[in-house]
């Protein structure tokens, strides 16, 4: 019998308290920057997953209109959107993908899923993630604007990329790899959603 519990956080459970804390001990600054991308009508989308869309439902003047003889004359904003849980940039959660059926602990994704999706390893499980980051920048390492298209980030370029920026991976380390391609988001769509460059599996 699958511990779903034990399985639920995978790689997140690295992360104890004690890895917290010694983060917490090297900010410098205090500076918070977004991961994310603006979620937008013209982002790149995957056709797969359906299109997102984000339109004002209700304006300033209908509310007005609607609610003129409120004495408070309360206007709004009200705004509708349209998306998949595939949209834009995000973290998918260990219940998204799978070879054949097994997900995440050679689990069968049938066991768990059903018409509104899955009763365990979703992303409402994923505790928030608080460490020590480093971003391997690859476009510095092999002296490019950006990484070719498809291009495999082996376990050799991390370990060479360490070694150039002078850096000691530890258990529970967020990294993440700089391609360069993020800049293409919104500025070629057709290219950022092509084959893009990215570590492999090993």
């Amino acid at each position: 019998m699958i511990d779903l519990k034990s399985l639920e956080l995978g790689a997140l459970s690295l992360i104890d308290d004690k890895k917290r804390a010694s983060s917490a001990g090297l900010v410098k600054q205090g500076k918070i920057m977004s991961l994310g991308q603006e979620y937008r009508n013209d982002m790149p989308q995957i056709w797969f997953h359906g299109p997102f869309f984000a339109y004002t439902y209700r304006n300033v003047d209908y509310s007005l209109k609607k609610f003129e003889d409120y004495p408070n004359r309360l206007g709004s904003t009200i705004c509708r959107y349209e998306l998949s849980d595939h949209s834009g940039t995000h973290i998918d959660g260990l219940n998204h993908a799978s070879r054949d059926h097994l997900i995440h602990g050679d689990l069968d994704i049938r066991e768990i899923s059903d018409e509104v999706g899955t009763s365990s390893m979703g992303i409402e499980s994923m505790p928030p993630i608080f460490t020590r980051g480093i971003m391997l920048d690859f476009t510095r390492l092999f002296g490019v604007d950006a990484l070719d298209p498809g291009y495999e980030i082996t376990v050799k370029d991390v370990e060479d990329a360490t070694k150039h920026f002078d850096i000691k991976l530890e258990d529970g380390d967020g990294l993440f790899f700089h391609t360069g391609f993020g800049k293409l988001w919104i500025k070629d769509n057709e290219k950022y959603m092509g084959d893009s460059p990215g570590p492999g599996e090993e």
